[in-house]
């Protein structure tokens, strides 16, 4: 299953990188790709496509990983970065700097934004504590703090003089623009997250098992839970100061993949990754290409694939 996964994803980025204002055939992608001459074709995919695609790759990743590890910490099927609140704190700081224009360098950009998303992690847990950290209250604190930032958000946006297209690319989620400036500064967090993820699924598998049978097999469900959330912070993060908002990633793509491979952490992580990857390469795609010369955010088709499931949960899931 993982295999196939993975050669969905490649001939989707192989469609994502052909595809556009200008649709280049797979000989001419491999050719943009290999022949170092200065052509129209290596311009389109080494300069503008491949970046872009390489990116999505990423954020998909970190969006549906973090996703899964939430959901595997709090026990609820309806965790995710964006509904509990975490890409919030980074949409916060991600809004203050695109408002105030401040050129500090993008690996400084995603680090105020992983630096944001721990913020409003931290803000959530202290509401959430009571002498420790239910998933309930920690799945409500979130919620809750996700409004409120949101707002903030959005108000910072509203009361500034940028066009309209770059806050709804903001808010929306898009990675319009996007190159290998902002793929260098976003993938170190990638590997040390994913890593970092995979090498607690030991632990995301006893936690399954719930609190006190955790804690009877020695698993300190307090530091796996606090870990799991900064682990998802960054990867959340490290995709908002790059992509903006973008939903529903986290919440659909950890369903799909246990469905898929079953409930080990070890085979759900990687899934999430995979599939994560694969829905943001074919929603970026879809919204490059659907409306000819206008371009969409590729959280409207992410949100338009989540909707609808989100309301499925939500009536199916006890």
């Amino acid at each position: 299953m993982l295999v196939g996964a993975a050669f969905v994803l490649l001939a989707l980025m192989a469609v994502g990188v052909s595809l556009g204002s200008e649709r280049l055939s797979l000989t001419e992608v491999w050719d943009g790709l290999t022949n170092p001459a200065h052509t129209s074709e290596r311009v389109i995919v080494w300069d503008l496509r491949l970046p872009r695609v390489i990116l999505a790759v990423l954020v998909g990743a970190n969006l549906a990983v973090a996703g899964a590890l939430l959901q595997g910490v709090t026990r609820n099927p309806l965790a995710d970065p964006h509904l509990l609140g975490i890409s919030a704190g980074s949409g916060v700081v991600g809004a203050l700097l695109l408002v105030r224009g401040v050129d500090i360098g993008l690996e400084a950009k995603v680090a105020l934004s992983i630096l944001g998303g721990l913020a409003g992690g931290a803000f959530i847990y202290a509401m959430a504590w009571r002498g420790g950290v239910s998933p309930t209250r920690l799945t409500l604190a979130g919620v809750a703090v996700s409004f409120l930032l949101i707002s903030i958000t959005t108000a910072i946006l509203a009361s500034s003089r940028l066009f309209a297209q770059q806050s709804l690319n903001f808010v929306g989620g898009s990675l319009f623009a996007r190159g290998w400036d902002d793929l260098s500064a976003v993938w170190p967090y990638t590997v040390v997250g994913l890593l970092l993820a995979l090498g607690g699924a030991a632990s995301l598998n006893i936690m399954a098992l719930g609190e006190d049978a955790a804690a009877e097999l020695g698993v300190r469900t307090g530091w796996v839970r606090a870990i799991a959330v900064v682990l998802a912070v960054v990867l959340s993060g490290a995709a908002v100061s790059v992509a903006g908002l973008m939903g529903f990633v986290g919440l659909i793509i950890p369903h799909v993949a246990r469905a898929l491979v079953g409930q080990d952490y070890r085979y759900v992580l990687v899934a999430s990754a995979l599939l994560g990857a694969i829905l943001l390469v074919g929603s970026d795609t879809l919204a490059r290409n659907i409306l000819g010369e206008t371009e969409l955010p590729a959280g409207v088709v992410t949100a338009g694939v989540g909707a609808p499931f989100f309301l499925y949960l939500l009536r199916h899931v006890r």
